[in-house]
């Protein structure tokens, strides 16, 4: 018991009273707890600091936009996280993202040559700083694919109007015909939103949605940034909308698993902008 406690305590001299070898045992416990309890204090702060948040809209700041350039460019297949409250090389401010099927959502960089379904980070080497955010479903494992981005009204009235431009890219042509990436947007009360809900979507007119420029060919890679494979600056308002402070409005881009093989397509340069009364 005396090598148990020597060990334990760390003391140089056995020949201590028992009240003083009771006390630093206590003390010792005590300092443990504290130690434990700093732990979990900074675990809590980690998860905190990193928790989730939309993108608030104020009176000062009506505007956003994302070019998608941190994205990952690693081959290696990484777990989606929706919604942390700065960008990462899986996870965008703001953004969120889910399977039809309800699996979890992963992604990896590819320059179109990938044919697995996921959510992919697209650019035209592995390693290329200019990125899309892209989609290829896959009946087994993802079935349809979506994401989107959410706002928080943060200002003291109603806002009314959104204005939308982003780049269509097509990565990959597949064998299926006419793949179309469409947009549509919803509001929600506070912290009701999610990307995979049912109803409720609006859809713009179809001259907002990404339509596959390059279709039925050959199963292979296609570079995003040709001009041949790409439509610059897609744009679209929507005008008459009760979007009230506290809400929030999300939006949704759709990539509907065809009965073939799907096109790899994608997002770049996506711009928002809300207008109030």
């Amino acid at each position: 018991m005396t090598s148990t406690l020597n060990k334990e305590i760390g003391l140089a001299d056995i020949s201590t009273r028992r009240d003083r070898i009771l006390v630093r045992t206590a003390s010792k416990r005590n300092n443990s707890m504290n130690r434990v309890t700093l732990v979990t204090i900074s675990l809590a702060s980690m998860l905190t600091m990193q928790a989730s948040a939309d993108i608030n809209l104020t009176a000062d700041s009506l505007s956003y936009s994302q070019d998608f350039d941190g994205l990952t460019r690693s081959g290696t297949e990484t777990k989606w996280v929706d919604n942390l409250d700065s960008d990462t090389a899986f996870s965008l401010n703001g953004w969120h993202a889910a399977y039809e099927n309800g699996k979890p959502v992963y992604i990896r960089a590819s320059n179109g040559g990938s044919t697995g379904g996921r959510l992919y980070s697209y650019g035209i080497r592995q390693a290329s700083s200019e990125r899309a955010l892209g989609s290829l479903p896959t009946s087994g494992k993802t079935k349809d694919v979506m994401f989107g981005v959410a706002f928080v009204n943060k200002t003291e009235g109603r806002l009314s109007e959104i204005r939308i431009s982003y780049d269509g890219e097509q990565w990959r042509e597949g064998s299926s015909k006419n793949n179309i990436l469409k947009l549509s947007y919803q509001i929600f009360s506070p912290e009701k939103g999610s990307i995979n809900a049912k109803s409720g979507w609006i859809e713009f007119n179809k001259s907002a949605h990404f339509n596959s420029p390059k279709d039925g060919g050959n199963s292979e890679k296609q570079n995003g940034n040709y001009k041949k494979n790409r439509v610059a600056n897609i744009s679209v308002k929507a005008n008459n909308i009760k979007w009230n402070a506290g809400d929030e409005l999300w939006i949704r881009f759709y990539d509907n698993d065809s009965p073939t093989t799907d096109h790899g397509m994608a997002v770049d340069n996506f711009n928002f902008t809300a207008k109030g009364d």
